[in-house]
């Protein structure tokens, strides 16, 4: 219920998974959202990928009904052995479906079960059921760190779900002749030649810190007046960070990117000297994982994060970055300060997230692991 075009690391992860499984051979069809607002070419993919009409999150409750007659469909037509849902949306959705004869897989990246259950919303508690009937149905459910399970076992406290965790964690696909150097991507970007760039990727949500990344480059206005703060994304918290740069006098050093293309991403990551994202716990949401410190990482740039959700397991501390603790710009101005004043250690930061992610975060090997967990359904 959420792929590409869709910014977030869920869009990211069914992405991974599908190309993953198919290079290794498996017959892959993903099922998808049609986005009204941004549209993909779908034969660029390796894959089939079948658009859901009426399915994307505009369409609020309804969506569920919609996807849930479209699989169906592609069910009687296809008869797939395994069905993976990839998001709690999609759990949701296959709760309409329980009586479907495959195996049923579905990944629970965290925020979902953080924020649903119990959900205060009366409206919620439809989609909270289905949600459950699904856990409960499911062959396997795959958790990306080590904290969304201890969200499971918080939240649903059930033996036959707890029973059925898997951790595997989260991966990416990556190009590495697609990484643009700095010197590069200051061709492209002249205006930052003189610049130190600190870097968010991520939507414009509460529970990602913009606001405290801002609050820290204020800090940091005298002693480095040549870092500037770079923010990709969109989301409805932009009205509020572009209230807060000018209240702070930063409309010089903050700048917001919006959505951008992979190329001109590259361009960003390839200016930037720290990246940082200083997330937060909400009612609303928890980083599962992290994601975007891997992908930083394998794009040798050092990390800075913070101790919330799966964040921390993103990170190997002090040797890829750093993690401090939530809401402390104090704390956050101080690490960036020393990255971006000690050339040495974010050098030897860059080479460690560089080798890290190749060997424990690579596409090949969360597509391993998941070959092995359908390798061991299909015993059963």
């Amino acid at each position: 219920m959420k792929f590409l075009p869709a910014s977030g690391g869920s869009a990211s992860y069914a992405y991974n998974m599908a190309i993953g499984l198919h290079r290794l051979g498996y017959d892959i069809t993903v099922m998808a959202p049609n986005y009204s607002h941004r549209k993909m070419d779908d034969s660029s993919f390796p894959f089939k990928v079948k658009r859901l009409a009426w399915s994307g999150p505009q369409f609020g409750m309804f969506r569920l009904l919609f996807a849930a007659l479209h699989l169906f469909i592609v069910y009687r037509k296809n008869k797939p052995d395994i069905i993976w849902t990839t998001s709690f949306a999609g759990c949701r959705v296959l709760g309409l479906l329980t009586n479907l004869k495959a195996r049923f897989i579905g990944t629970v990246h965290g925020g979902g079960i953080h924020r649903r259950y119990p959900s205060k919303k009366l409206s919620n508690r439809f989609g909270d059921r289905l949600g459950l009937r699904f856990m409960m149905r499911a062959d396997a459910i795959v958790t990306i760190s080590e904290e969304s399970k201890k969200i499971f076992a918080d939240k649903l406290p059930y033996d036959i779900i707890l029973n059925k965790l898997r951790l595997i964690y989260n991966s990416i696909d990556f190009d590495e002749g697609a990484f643009v150097s700095k010197v590069t991507a200051l061709e492209k970007l002249p205006h930052l030649k003189t610049k130190q760039v600190i870097l968010t990727v991520a939507r414009l949500v509460s529970a990602k810190g913009h606001d405290v990344v801002i609050r820290a480059l204020h800090i940091l206005k005298f002693n480095h007046p040549d870092a500037v703060y770079i923010i990709v994304g969109e989301g409805v918290e932009r009205p509020s960070l572009e209230r807060l740069v000018k209240e702070l006098h930063l409309e010089d050093r903050v700048f917001f990117a919006g959505y951008v293309n992979d190329e001109q991403l590259e361009m960003y990551y390839g200016v930037c000297d720290v990246f940082v994202m200083a997330g937060r716990w909400t009612s609303n949401f928890v980083e599962g994982f992290g994601l975007v410190y891997i992908e930083a990482g394998v794009r040798g740039k050092p990390v800075i994060g913070t101790r919330v959700g799966g964040i921390p397991e993103a990170i190997v501390e002090n040797k890829s970055g750093f993690v401090i603790e939530p809401e402390n710009p104090e704390a956050l101005a101080e690490k960036i300060s020393l990255l971006l004043t000690n050339e040495s250690l974010r050098n030897d930061m860059s080479r460690f997230a560089f080798q890290h992610v190749k060997e424990s975060f690579s596409n090949d090997v969360m597509a391993k692991h998941n070959a092995s967990l359908l390798s061991e359904l299909s015993k059963r």
